[in-house]
């Protein structure tokens, strides 16, 4: 057989001779198992599996399309030869799947024709069988490119007419089957790891109503798409999701989860629009009309909702925040807070455990000198935060907001006021400038 493609051509009072018959039934043999490998890869379409009943392993029915496009259907339950474990000498070995044809309905006397013998049929019946033999070096053994293929086969392409000819094997892989010898009789075990499946081969998939597209791959080399997602079909603005030639993974539109999500790599979100209604729980980068924002929405702040950033102590074996934000938009800091830099205050600040009684009392302790107010501030406030306000570094810390920050001065200033009024003149004096000072 060449691969050049020809079929039957009829006509009025025509004398068919029995090559013609036999090359129209190879023409549509051939086309149909170019069709098998054109658009789909070979493989296990549906069955085939292994299973042990009654102490004796079988292969279930099923259909499997071999490398040439060949069909390989196993209408029966067929019994595994476990006879091959004694022959080969191993309790390991590989089930696999040949095509195989068997003549069938042999012609009777006196309808073979003159001078012709009785080995003559009707049919050829298209039978798979299962051999079992050795697992192959590999791992797996190659069971997308087995042994008995030729290497100039592999990838056999639908533009080549595939053969019919059973001496030209492409065996389907099925499993392993494990014999185990410690009983009486053997037992068997089946390892279905490593099968290969039928898919398909196309570069999109377009839904009939013309409302999804699917592109797996890319026909153009400047195209970096390798799988993508449009709906509708036609959409100008490109896919919704999209996986480029490095790896990426692309979102246009809002994203909803349901379940946990683990994210090798980093998260670069978009700028949208603003939901003109709540969108509780969800983060998004938005472009109102004062500038940009990360928003993280949490549900009204009616409801018990929170965010809350924290780590997992290995001592207790739980989880400890450090950072909760309320829906009442309350910040609530379990820890030190380290700041550097300057820090602006709207409203009140609430340290848990820091009276108003405290309060004055460590404020006077500061203002009077550093190693009272560290003592003073220990027996009220047990924290490093108060050792951080009376080293040399918190006071210059305090000193450069202060300077930068007159509505943070103000505060300060009616606050020793009110906590400690002698000390205002005190401190006045002492920062008067002396003689020779501007």
């Amino acid at each position: 057989m060449n691969d050049v493609v020809t079929r039957d051509n009829y006509y009025d009072r025509q004398f068919l001779r029995p090559e013609d018959f036999i090359d129209e039934q190879a023409y549509h043999m051939a086309m149909r198992r170019d069709h098998n490998i054109a658009g789909h890869s070979w493989g296990i379409v549906e069955g085939l599996a292994i299973a042990v009943t009654d102490g004796t392993p079988y292969v279930l029915p099923g259909t499997a399309i071999d490398g040439y496009g060949r069909e390989l259907i196993l209408t029966d339950l067929t019994p595994v030869p476990v006879q091959r474990f004694a022959q080969a000498g191993q309790d390991l070995l590989d089930v696999w799947l040949y095509y195989e044809r068997v003549a069938s309905e042999s012609a009777p006397a006196g309808y073979t024709g003159c001078g012709t013998t009785s080995s003559l049929f009707y049919r050829w019946v298209e039978q798979p069988v299962v051999r079992l033999l050795p697992p192959g070096d590999d791992d797996p053994p190659g069971r997308r490119a087995p042994p008995e293929v030729p290497d100039a086969d592999i990838g056999f392409p639908p533009s080549r007419l595939p053969p019919d000819d059973p001496a030209r094997p492409w065996p389907v892989f099925l499993g392993q089957l494990q014999q185990d010898r410690s009983g009486s009789q053997p037992a068997y075990v089946a390892d279905l790891a490593g099968r290969p499946y039928v898919g398909l081969v196309g570069e999109q998939v377009v839904a009939p109503s013309g409302r999804a597209r699917l592109q797996i791959g890319a026909e153009q080399d400047d195209d970096p798409g390798r799988f993508a997602v449009w709906v509708p079909a036609d959409d100008p603005a490109g896919p919704q999701l999209q996986i480029d030639d490095s790896g990426e993974v692309g979102i246009r539109g809002n994203l909803t989860v349901d379940g946990d999500v683990t994210i090798d790599g980093a998260i670069e979100l978009g700028a949208g629009t603003a939901q003109a209604g709540p969108s509780p729980w969800s983060i998004s980068h938005v472009q109102p009309d004062n500038g940009e924002e990360l928003r993280v929405e949490l549900p009204a702040a009616g409801d018990a909702a929170q965010v809350v950033v924290g780590h997992w102590d290995a001592d207790t074996n739980q989880f400890q925040p450090c950072l909760t934000v309320g829906a009442d938009c309350t910040v609530t800091l379990a820890g030190d807070l380290v700041v550097e830099g300057s820090v602006t205050m709207h409203g009140e600040l609430f340290a848990p455990g820091l009276g108003p009684e405290a309060t004055r009392a460590a404020m006077s302790s500061f203002l009077t000198g550093v190693g009272t107010a560290s003592t003073l501030l220990d027996r009220f406030y047990q924290s490093p935060f108060a050792e951080a306000l009376t080293s040399e570094a918190g006071l210059l810390r305090l000193a450069r907001d202060l300077a930068g920050n007159p509505g943070r001065r103000a505060a300060f200033a009616a606050l020793v006021k009110e906590t400690h009024p002698d000390l205002a003149g005190r401190l006045a004096e002492e920062l008067r400038p002396g003689p020779g000072e501007t």
